[in-house]
């Protein structure tokens, strides 16, 4: 099989020769015209004392301000250039569809419940396809939560966002409907305990003590969780949360899908930065991230129970 890899560096090599001449362009301009602006403010500056004692600090904080906003401006718009080029060639080289928004609203995943509490949620970089007549879909997404603050300056009531999850949310088709709920998650006794008591979901004992000590499983139904769990799903799991080198895996079998959450705290996906040059290593960074996630969903097709096929819908 052809190396996806070569397949882009071969069919993309004009294009990123083009983005890194626009890169070091853009290098030219910030640094060509930063000293530029610095005189223009040092020239206003001068101006406006008229004889007085001339403003340093004020210049200095403004030539700082300046700096900074120039240079993450010109990085952001040639950043988003080359990550429109780029994922979506990767993409079509693995039997990806690409979309810079996301593929779905997080919303739609909810039920699975292995999502922690968030108001607000914020997508990009969203993947569609069928690997191996697995229908799959996939998302980079940060969540955040809106805690109402007391402001110890003013005194006055603010709403300030924390951040709950940074990482990718997963959603596999299967073919068959479950009728129950079983969820995959991290060990963690206090998580469990209020999930099992103050819910309908029972702690379920598996076959295997090396992944109980890894992970904990709850669901509606003991007898359709461990039809879902077998011994080889549970084992490559567990291969995948290394592979994955994640802060937290979870998994959610529910209708007719599977959900996984894989928190990294990480930006994903990232091509294209003013500072570093376009090479094929940055390609090939990307690619292994994809082709990473990949690996996890050939790691549940090895699940005979789930079924394969079933088709999701697209926002």
């Amino acid at each position: 099989m052809t190396d996806p890899l070569q397949i882009i560096a071969l069919e993309t090599a004009a294009l990123r020769e083009g983005l890194e001449h626009r890169r070091q362009r853009y290098w030219k301009i910030y640094l060509l015209g930063l000293p530029a602006c610095l005189l223009l403010i040092g020239a206003i500056a001068a101006w406006n004392s008229r004889g007085q004692i001339f403003p340093w600090a004020i210049v200095g904080v403004a030539g700082l301000v300046l700096a900074v906003i120039g240079f993450q401006a010109l990085n952001i718009l040639y950043r988003t250039k080359t990550k429109l080029a780029f994922l979506a060639r990767i993409a079509s080289a693995l039997g990806l569809a690409y979309a810079r928004h996301g593929r779905f609203n997080v919303r739609e995943v909810d039920n699975h419940q292995i999502l922690p509490n968030y108001d607000i949620a914020r997508v990009e970089d969203g993947f569609s396809g069928m690997v191996g007549g697995v229908r799959i879909m996939f998302e980079e997404a940060v969540l955040s939560e809106r805690n109402r603050q007391q402001n110890p300056h003013t005194g006055k009531m603010e709403y300030r966002e924390q951040m709950t999850f940074w990482g990718l949310i997963i959603r596999i088709g299967i073919g068959k409907n479950l009728q129950h709920h079983t969820i995959v998650m991290p060990r963690n006794r206090l998580n469990s305990f209020f999930r099992t008591t103050l819910s309908r979901y029972k702690p379920v004992n598996l076959v295997s003590p090396k992944f109980e000590a890894k992970f904990d499983t709850i669901a509606t139904d003991q007898v359709e969780a461990r039809y879902v769990l077998d011994p080889a799903f549970m084992e490559r799991f567990m291969e995948a949360d290394a592979l994955a080198n994640t802060r937290w895996l979870s998994a959610s079998f529910l209708g007719n899908e599977i959900a996984i959450a894989i928190e990294r705290n990480r930006a994903m996906f990232e091509i294209g930065a003013l500072w570093r040059p376009l090479s094929q290593d940055v390609l090939a960074a990307t690619l292994a991230e994809l082709t990473l996630i990949l690996k996890i969903v050939e790691t549940l097709k090895l699940n005979p129970h789930t079924g394969l096929g079933a088709s999701l819908p697209e926002r």
